[in-house]
């Protein structure tokens, strides 16, 4: 296993995974450790058995011809923590790295467009069932202890390749995810919306729409799981925004925070018509700045009408837009909404869209503080942020709008 960190013994020896002497937003060792015992029994072998939470992984290199399979950690149980971020808010770093580093991903090369073949049906087969399936696989060689990070996909362990795989007993499929999966005739953007209106978890519905589980019969494809993660937040986002567009106004200003691994997330929710704004300060020494001097900050929005073009930022702005949408549908009411991240020094691991998505989620669950003024909330954030309410502001595209214009132009 890969640990990019570089730690100071004396450090290590004196806190020992337990007091973060080093600053770091989580123990690269214990979470090495933790992996590596699950993966003890499986380093040397080509058969692997365990109980997939399910989970699934298709690649993008060489899109149409890409490397997709199985992942399972070598345990037999309810391992659906493993593969289902909703549930992951609060539990600590090292804890998701070693879980997620334990499951197995067994790929072959399949072409994106060959959804009919056994093999890709076997995966499709997989996550009908939203609960953990018993699966075996026969590798061609073992695999390497060594966990894969990436701020698109959660981490993922040791990938070998695949000669192929079974699935050897599981619960009955999902009713709705069964009577979507048939219907050839829906389309995946109809399919995605009615999965989430039937409380299909939203990064499960990921895993179908990744696998080709989902639309008309002659467009269904396999989708490379970072574009997947994206796919179903726009969907979603796009399908809540039509019904928060026609909510009344918020009627005072609201403002969230949430404090959790070395991050801070904010939300300014502004009395007006729905418009959004997602931005990140990377501190020196975080993931993305890691030899910086300066905080960078990185932001995108949209006015009423929403975005025709990609955000710059990535996924994490429909991850958060998804969340906010969600929060204002929740409470009948749409506003300006103005969502901040501060990444602090010793945040250092790519953790994958997740992070935010459930976040703000988190945080929006949270009691706001309400304001009768933009002023006024600003304020209060400006007792916990550490970048500062000047530079956020300077920024802040709609911040700059709402306190120097006399209205938004939509």
């Amino acid at each position: 296993m890969y640990v990019r960190d570089v730690v100071n013994s004396r450090l290590c020896v004196l806190c020992r995974g337990a007091n973060r002497l080093c600053g770091r937003a989580y123990c690269p060792i214990l979470a090495r450790s933790m992996a590596l015992m699950k993966l003890s029994r499986v380093v040397n072998t080509v058969n692997v058995e365990g109980s997939s939470p399910p989970s699934v992984f298709v690649g993008r290199i060489g899109y149409p011809k890409v490397l997709a399979g199985p992942a399972t950690p070598p345990e037999h149980g309810n391992t659906s923590l493993y593969d289902l971020p909703e549930l992951w808010p609060d539990i600590p770093l090292e804890s998701i790295v070693a879980f997620r580093g334990s499951l197995i991903v067994a790929r072959r090369p399949v072409n994106v467009y060959d959804v009919e073949s056994r093999y890709v049906q076997t995966l499709q087969e997989l996550v009908l069932s939203v609960d953990p399936v018993d699966i075996e696989i026969t590798l061609r060689k073992p695999p390497r202890a060594e966990i894969s990070l990436s701020d698109f996909e959660p981490p993922i362990g040791p990938r070998a390749p695949v000669k192929d795989f079974y699935i050897v007993s599981y619960r009955a499929t999902h009713r709705v995810i069964e009577k979507i999966y048939s219907d050839t005739d829906l389309s995946a953007r109809e399919a995605v919306v009615r999965l989430y209106e039937s409380s299909i978890p939203v990064t499960h519905i990921q895993k179908l729409f990744s696998v080709g589980a989902l639309g008309k019969k002659r467009s269904r494809r396999l989708v490379p799981t970072r574009y997947a993660i994206t796919a179903v937040d726009v969907i979603l986002s796009d399908h809540l925004l039509k019904r928060v567009r026609e909510l009344p106004e918020l009627d005072s200003v609201l403002l969230f925070t949430r404090s959790i691994h070395n991050n801070l997330f904010a939300a300014i929710l502004i009395p007006g018509k729905w418009s959004f704004e997602w931005m990140e300060a990377w501190f020196p020494g975080s993931t993305w700045n890691p030899y910086g001097k300066e905080v960078v900050i990185e932001g995108d929005y949209e006015l009423y009408k929403g975005r025709k073009s990609y955000p710059s930022i990535g996924g994490c702005y429909y991850a958060s837009r998804l969340a906010t949408a969600e929060y204002m549908l929740r409470i009948g009411r749409q506003g300006i909404a103005v969502v901040l991240r501060e990444i602090y020094e010793g945040f250092t691991i790519p953790i994958g869209v997740w992070f935010v998505r459930e976040n703000v989620r988190a945080m929006y669950r949270s009691k706001p503080l309400k304001f009768d003024s933009v002023h006024e909330a600003l304020l209060e954030l400006a007792k916990i942020s550490r970048v500062g309410i000047s530079k956020w502001i300077q920024s802040s595209q709609l911040l700059r709008k709402v306190l120097f214009e006399r209205k938004l132009i939509y």
